[in-house]
Parts: C-alpha cells; structure tokens; sequence
C-alpha cells in the first residue's frame, strides 16, 4: 500500500510537470490554452502531490519527527512545494537515511566529567552554573583553601547585594589569603558607591536637580542597606538618604520618591512618618501591593496583629519565596 501511495504521488508530481513543459510544444494534445491556465494546473498538481507527500510522512515517520506538529508540517511543505520533484525526493531520501540507520544510543548510567573552574572574568554570570548557593556551600564546605579563594575571587562578578552575605563569611576563614581577598573586595564595594557619591555631589553643586538628589539619596541608602556599616555611620547614612530624599521630594513630588522616603524613616523606626509617607505614595498612583508589604511591617511594630494579616495578604514582592513564607503563617487563619 505504502509503494502505491509513494507511486501516484510520484505520478502526480510528474504530471505537473509535463504540463508545464507542455506549454512550449503547439501540437501537445493536452497543451493549456492560456498562461492562467498552465500556472492554474501546475498549481492545484503540484499541491495536491505535496500535500499527498506530506500527508503520508506524518503518517509513516516515528512519533519524536512530528512535533511540533505545526512546525514540522510547515517545514515539509516549504521544502517539498518550493523544490518540485528534488525536494520530494531529497526529503524522502533523508527521512529514510535516518529511520533506516538510526543514531547509535549512549546507555551508559554515569559519564565522567572534569571538574568545573570557578571562572575568574568579568562574563561570568553565576545562574548559569555556579549560583549563589554554590559558592556559599564552597566557602563553608570545600576543604581546599584555593578552591575557597577562588570563590571568593568569583563573588567580584555577581551583584553586591549577593557578594556581600558570601563576603562575610569569607571574612571568617582560617586561611590569611581567602580573608584578605574578602576584605578586600568589602572595601572595593564601599569605596565605588563612596566615588559614585561624590561624582553625583559635584553635579549637584554645579545645578541643583530633583534627580540627582534620589540618586544620591539612593546611594546612601544601599550604603545601609548593604550592611556596609553599622552603629552611628549607619546612622549619617540613614540621615543623609533621608535629607536627599525631601530635597528630591521638594523639587518634584513623586510616588517612586515618596516610597524611597517611607522605607528610610521605617529603618530609622519613626513609625507614623514612614506610615504618612507611604500612603501619599500610594494616592499618588503606588501599587497597592507594594505599599501593602511595607505598611504590614508598620503594623507588626505597633502590634497590630490583625491588620498585618490583611495586609501581607494582599502585599507582593520581588522576593516571592520570603513572602509565600510570611503570608503561609499570617494568611493561613484568614
């Protein structure tokens, strides 16, 4: 049956192209009269035959060679309709090549695997293979000093907030070097925010912006809020995140200001000030989600148990595993 199908498709295909090639010779019999007509044939032969071919591959091939389905079909009939005849047979050649002398299978259960590198450049990027849970698990674990050392060399490629946490546990190492780096590294962090500070202080001299005060206010801010200092430093830096960010606030009013403003009076715990502040957010057009995370926090200080389970569960954050967690408690009795 199979050699029958394959035949009249064969047969069609090769029907629509006599009648093209018939065109050129006036005493054909089964010459077509006009142009329209030819290509009109040629046409409705020739798709017929494809579709006939294709048709009877998605029928014929293994179940792995027609999925996607849509896009396996869409590729076998560009390929077959635009190559008359050639591509017929170079697709069916090449399906039969691969279902007759299938690729050898690889049974082996283990596969021996050289020992990754901790990489040492500025590419690399940790979610791909060495996550932050890796190079913690290293610097806690891996008996080997250089292989600590170089974990810790890799935290200079990911993000501060996630260097920082590894940073200090490096700092508690009993190898000189691995301590040394981290210490390092702690200061290299410091003292680029401290250069970024004072690059923006030199700007606002010059012209005095709403901008360039949040952007200095927000620096400050990552300042304490990278655990980069404690004590009455951590202090100045919650003052003068809060001193730009009134002067920002004076210049425009802004819901994004406003929020930045709350979260530093909340870290300063004047709770009524930070509460004021992020509901003007909130009129001003805050997502209710987001404000509601930080007026939960408020509530819980002031001891207002019932209002921080309405309002965690209706809060949203970017750290969605904290936050199932805290609303797994709080909302499970609402």
């Amino acid at each position: 049956m199979k050699i029958l199908q394959i035949l009249f498709i064969l047969l069609l295909e090769t029907i629509s192209l006599f009648w093209v090639i018939s065109w050129s010779y006036a005493d054909w019999p089964f010459r077509p009269s006009s142009i329209w007509q030819l290509w009109l044939g040629y046409v409705l032969l020739h798709s017929l035959a494809v579709a006939g071919f294709v048709w009877c591959l998605n029928k014929w091939l293994p179940k792995h060679y027609r999925i996607p389905r849509y896009s396996a079909k869409v590729t076998l009939v560009t390929l077959t309709w635009l190559m008359p005849m050639v591509g017929m047979i170079g697709v069916g050649l090449m399906f039969y090549a691969v279902v007759r002398f299938p690729k050898a299978q690889d049974n082996r259960v283990w596969r021996r695997a050289s020992k990754p590198e901790l990489p040492n450049e500025p590419v690399f990027q940790p979610e791909q293979q060495f996550g932050v849970g890796g190079l913690k698990d290293i610097l806690l674990h891996h008996p080997s000093p250089e292989r600590r050392l170089a974990a810790v060399n890799a935290c200079r490629y990911i993000q501060a907030r996630e260097a920082l946490p590894l940073l200090r546990i490096a700092i508690t190492d009993k190898e000189d070097d691995v301590r040394l780096l981290a210490y390092a590294l702690i200061e290299n962090i410091e003292a680029g925010i401290n250069q970024r500070i004072a690059d923006l202080m030199k700007r606002l001299q010059r012209k005095e912006t709403g901008e360039l005060h949040l952007r200095i206010g927000q620096l400050y801010w990552e300042l304490y809020y990278l655990d980069l200092s404690d004590g009455p430093l951590a202090l100045n830096y919650l003052n003068a995140a809060k001193r730009h960010f009134s002067a920002s606030l004076q210049q425009r009013t802004t819901a994004k200001g406003l929020l930045k403003l709350g979260r530093v009076y909340l870290a300063l715990r004047d709770m009524e000030a930070a509460k004021a502040a992020f509901e003007r957010a909130e009129a001003m057009g805050a997502v209710r989600a987001t404000v509601a995370l930080y007026l939960a926090e408020i509530a819980f200080e002031q001891q207002r148990y019932d209002a921080v389970r309405l309002l965690l569960c209706e809060a949203e954050s970017a750290d969605h595993e904290q936050l199932e967690q805290l609303k797994g408690h709080w909302c499970r009795a609402s």
